[in-house]
């Protein structure tokens, strides 16, 4: 691929990614208390991490370069797995009902989340363990061996893309949900595939001049400017959060009816993944 076709796809997928987040952000518009939900999320696991690091494990493991360091730290990574995934579970709830055009309180998402609980609790524990066997390869492997762990890691994320809204909506265990997630996206989207559209870097760019301002500030009010830069990165972790729990229910509802919900277009949803080019054309 030249640099010229790199660049068209790079723009192609931005754009996509800009597109996807503003039909995300019409459904986070119905139920704005949503945006509240990783912002907690992101809090709680920052709490949760230095009571772990300051209180059992001691800042030690991070200096530490062996097998002990995974042990200690594998509870601590279950932990802050299940946090971020029942934030978007909650969110999944939410974009499920106003996407079948359904109200729908946060409470009675929560409620639904809960409800749900164990099956999060076992996904959380498959996915830190993958997680964790991932990262010990590429910290571990010579460089074929890391390069191996990291197209595993891509395979992962995309095959787990709609574990989420599986769990939460059909009420499966965590392997069943890994294996009807990689189903419905191979069915929908076949298996030849490199990346999807970055629905959070639309976000991350616009944050960007603010992030810029903030840093100027600081130079002058250090506290107006720690302020405007903590309050720039609280408004893109919740957007991101928010968006992203959308984005992928709008996906499964398209993997499962072939169809796109309410606010969303084939289209978009169709090439929401971008097909691997063949490095020689005709041979």
């Amino acid at each position: 691929m030249g640099a010229e076709e790199s660049s068209n796809a790079a723009m192609g997928r931005m754009a996509r990614g800009w597109k996807l987040s503003k039909l995300s952000w019409r459904i986070i518009k119905q139920q704005p208390a949503a945006l509240a939900l990783p912002l907690v999320a992101a809090a709680a696991e920052g709490a949760i991490a230095a009571g772990y690091v300051f209180g059992i494990t001691g800042t030690h493991v991070f200096k530490e370069n062996n097998a002990a360091r995974y042990v200690e730290l594998y509870p601590l990574l279950v932990l802050l797995t299940l946090v971020a995934t029942f934030a978007n579970a909650v969110i999944v709830a939410i974009a499920d009902a106003r996407l079948r055009q359904q109200p729908i309180s946060v409470r009675q998402a929560l409620s639904d989340t809960v409800g749900r609980l164990p099956l999060l609790i076992g996904w959380a524990l498959l996915s830190a363990t993958v997680g964790l066997i991932l990262r010990i390869l590429e910290e571990r492997l010579p460089i074929a061996g890391r390069i191996a762990a990291a197209i595993a890691g891509v395979a992962w994320s995309l095959a787990t893309v709609l574990v989420v809204p599986v769990l939460v909506l059909e009420g499966v265990g965590p392997v069943t949900a890994v294996r009807r997630s990689g189903h419905l996206f191979r069915e929908r989207w076949g298996e030849q595939l490199t990346g999807q559209a970055a629905i959070g870097l639309p976000i991350f760019l616009v944050s960007l001049p603010f992030f810029a301002i903030g840093v100027l500030v600081a130079t002058q009010v250090l506290v107006l400017g720690v302020v405007i830069i903590a309050v720039t990165l609280g408004a893109m972790v919740a957007l991101s959060g928010a968006l992203s729990g959308v984005f992928s229910t709008a996906l499964y509802h398209y993997a499962v009816d072939g169809h796109s919900p309410s606010t969303f277009y084939d289209g978009d949803l169709a090439e929401a993944f971008r097909p691997r080019r063949r490095r020689f054309q005709g041979a």
